[in-house]
């Protein structure tokens, strides 16, 4: 910036997605943390735009709800109803109750992928991973 408060011809502009004021973010962001009394617990987030926040939850009632563990709560399939008029159901979402939304009227879209999740669930003093097979290359590995 030069004197003037203003970026001079030379500097390069800000990134695209950089806050300021009035600004909306490109993304959806949202990592979080779930605590189990005063200590974290669960630990995950997601790419994916408009699905990052069902991603989530989802992973969330899996642990929470379900008793899954971190692993299996990020393989479960996911379901997703943005903007559009349809459900979107990824591959293995059980059929019971696909068929149940269909006979209520939804409109039902498969999808491949729901976004890439990667969590950490920490248990006594063990820290296990879920790495989201969604994507290629996704591990958790021992330390």
């Amino acid at each position: 910036m030069n004197r003037h408060g203003r970026h001079s011809a030379a500097a390069p502009p800000p990134p695209l997605n950089a806050m300021a004021p009035g600004k909306r973010m490109l993304s959806t962001q949202m990592p979080t943390i779930v605590f189990k009394g005063d200590k974290p617990w669960l630990v995950t987030g997601t790419p994916g735009g408009s699905t990052i926040p069902t991603t989530v939850v989802q992973i969330i009632v899996n642990a929470i709800d379900y008793g899954l563990n971190v692993d299996e709560a990020t393989h479960r399939p996911r379901i997703y109803q943005g903007t559009t008029a349809s459900l979107r159901v990824e591959p293995g979402f059980n059929p019971d109750t696909v068929a149940a939304l269909k006979a209520k009227g939804h409109r039902i879209t498969s999808d491949e992928t729901m976004g890439s999740a990667q969590s950490i669930m920490i248990t006594d003093s063990l820290f296990l991973g879920g790495a989201d097979p969604r994507r290629p290359g996704a591990k958790a590995i021992e330390p």
